[in-house]
């Protein structure tokens, strides 16, 4: 098997039966999005709200996914007639790719990389669960579900419902039948959507979020996360040596952001609170030079391997951006999180895992020498965020299988029997009104109705007799009304 990927990077690591197409990186809208969030954290500026932030988003994975169509290594690779067992789509409001299946006819995966959102589970017609919502941290019963919270579970539910739909028409249909035109032999946008075989979910029901599910929609949770991790860099390794029973902080906040760009304010916040503690700390720094009032326990690297780092038993803290990536391999090795969210998703992950007991969330607008001391003494002292971690570590590691294990089996699965239609819910061919048994519902109504309406026409004739004779046999009638049936 021969696995072709398109990607907008490099990655030096090659296999032998992978090939990669480098694409052209082209996406403005990330750049310009990118330098806004710079300039908001590095004048103290107040951050985005999760509405904004999301709509941006959209807008950025939109036109990237339109921009690598229109890409020449991708045109010419739809021109050459070549033959493929399976395309998997990683899923960021870009259903319109999955003409690529239709192109070269083969069954589709779409890979979500968080929990399931409505259009996720569209894909399969897996139930949506009005009662619950993944965003509201409901985990292991910690958090009750009172009536008021069903209240706005169905409103976020209906909300979303809308704009999906909303969004799916207006924007995400235009793009499909202009790179995937009916003219040319092409199914409908709606056909493709319909035709995918299985979906992937970056999430585990331990995580919380708990739904009805079907079979081909598979939780991958923690598939990036090796089963043995690798030996640390020798700079690091040192650097864990001698810590004194103390342990070492990890400072990290992914590739999105970059704590070169914190006010000065904040960072003399930050760096003033580690420079009197007894902890080591490793801070993934992205800036040119490092800060002069850098303190002695504090190893600044540009890159590290976070993972590898988290694995380490002497991590006892990560100050983390909460993307989900990083909560789930911190939960994974059982490490609390200080959360400083930023953008998209990291905000609804930072509380969330507040909630579960086993972080604090401290928003960057709220960081001072007093919150930042405060919020690290707190984790570092009270043992029950580490104990809460741990159980839900035990929770999140027990599975019959891998997570990666769990991905290539399906992968070969739905591929062995050329798109396992047999797994598809019936839904999945059905309308709005058909799925939500609107018509069948009509039909009781109706029904209902006219026979009220057939009643209320006899009881004004005086025949209320004749309704008995319909519905019992005529002779037992008169037997239990004691009457002699001859007199008639």
């Amino acid at each position: 098997m021969v696995s072709l990927c398109s990607i907008k990077g490099n990655n030096k690591k090659e296999t032998p039966n992978y090939l990669q197409l480098q694409l052209t990186e082209k996406n403005l809208y990330l750049r310009d999005f990118r330098n806004e969030v710079k300039n908001k954290i590095k004048n103290s500026q107040k951050q985005s709200t999760r509405f904004s932030d999301a709509l941006k988003g959209i807008e950025i994975n939109v036109q990237s996914a339109h921009d690598a169509l229109e890409d020449p290594i991708t045109r010419s690779l739809l021109d050459s007639g070549q033959q493929f067992d399976l395309f998997i789509l990683g899923w960021s409001f870009n259903d319109f790719l999955l003409g690529l299946a239709a192109h070269f006819k083969c069954p589709s995966i779409v890979l979500h990389t968080v929990a399931t959102t409505k259009t996720i589970r569209d894909f399969v017609a897996s139930p949506a669960a009005f009662q619950s919502n993944y965003a509201s941290g409901i985990v292991h019963g910690q958090t009750e579900i009172t009536y008021w919270k069903r209240i706005l579970f169905f409103c976020e539910h209906v909300i979303e419902f809308v704009m999906v739909h909303f969004y799916d028409h207006f924007s995400l249909r235009p793009y499909y039948n202009r790179h995937f035109p009916a003219t040319k032999g092409y199914p409908s946008f709606g056909d493709v959507k319909k035709n995918v075989s299985l979906v992937f979910v970056g999430h585990h029901f331990s995580q919380g979020g708990i739904r009805p599910s079907v079979p081909n929609l598979v939780e991958i949770g923690g598939i990036q996360i090796k089963s043995k991790s690798d030996p640390l860099p020798q700079n690091i390794e040192e650097f864990f040596t001698d810590t004194n029973d103390h342990g070492v902080i990890l400072f990290s906040l992914g590739t999105n952001i970059n704590s070169a760009d914190f006010s000065p304010e904040k960072l003399t916040s930050i760096l003033n609170v580690f420079s009197s503690i007894d902890q080591k700390v490793i801070w993934k720094w992205d800036g040119d030079e490092i800060p002069l009032n850098t303190p002695k326990n504090v190893l600044m690297e540009e890159w590290i391997p976070q993972a590898d780092i988290l694995a380490h038993p002497n991590i006892r803290l990560f100050v983390s951006h909460c993307g989900l990536g990083s909560v789930t391999e911190a939960m994974y090795h059982a490490v609390p999180i200080l959360g400083i969210p930023f953008i998209y998703d990291q905000h609804i992950n930072a509380v969330k895992i507040a909630e579960e007991g086993w972080a604090i969330h401290l928003p960057y607008d709220n960081i001072t020498t007093e919150s930042f001391s405060s919020a690290v003494q707190e984790m570092l002292t009270n043992q029950t965020y580490a104990l809460r971690v741990k159980h839900l570590s035990t929770l999140y590691k027990d599975r019959p299988q891998t997570a990666l294990e769990t991905a290539v089996y399906w992968t070969e699965y739905v591929i062995r029997h050329r798109g396992a239609a047999h797994m598809q819910f019936p839904l999945v061919h059905m309308n709005f009104v058909q799925q939500n048994s609107l018509d069948v519902l009509l039909f009781y109504v109706a029904a209902v109705f006219l026979l009220y309406k057939i009643c209320k026409k006899l009881l004004q004739k005086r025949s209320l007799w004749i309704i008995f004779v319909a519905f019992f046999n005529i002779d037992t009638v008169f037997d239990w009304a004691d009457i002699d049936i001859s007199m008639y």
